[in-house]
């Protein structure tokens, strides 16, 4: 069986080329989400602030196979120290999702149902 790291969804919205990545290594149930993103994002392919802007206009478009998972962005936020916005699917809709509505605190146990958004350059 592949490791979770190993799972890679590539897509494109309006010309803007995003993946979305596993971080799990082979026999890890889980990382704490600082981990996570260290192991996946860096400075130029972070989905920060304008990237999550222009993916919440467009959620209707995220790929049907990325449903199963809770989407982690890299867009810090301003009041919630070491959270980052994420997004999931229920109610038969993409929403803004995490424990403070719509943040999931890096400090957190992150598993094989999230995947990280990052841009594609």
């Amino acid at each position: 069986m592949a490791a979770h790291k190993d799972i890679r969804y590539s897509f494109e919205i309006d010309s803007r080329r995003f993946e979305a990545v596993g971080f799990l290594n082979e026999g890890e149930l889980e990382v704490r989400g600082n981990i996570a993103l260290l192991r996946t994002t860096d400075k130029n392919n972070a989905v920060g602030e304008e990237s999550v802007a222009f993916l919440d206009k467009h959620l209707n478009q995220l790929p049907d196979a990325l449903r199963f998972y809770q989407l982690i962005t890299s867009r810090f936020s301003h009041d919630i120290p070491d959270s980052v916005l994420c997004f999931t699917f229920k109610s038969d809709r993409w929403s803004r999702y995490g424990w403070n509505k719509e943040w999931c605190w890096l400090g957190d146990l992150w598993r094989q149902g999230r995947l990280v958004l990052r841009r594609c350059v």
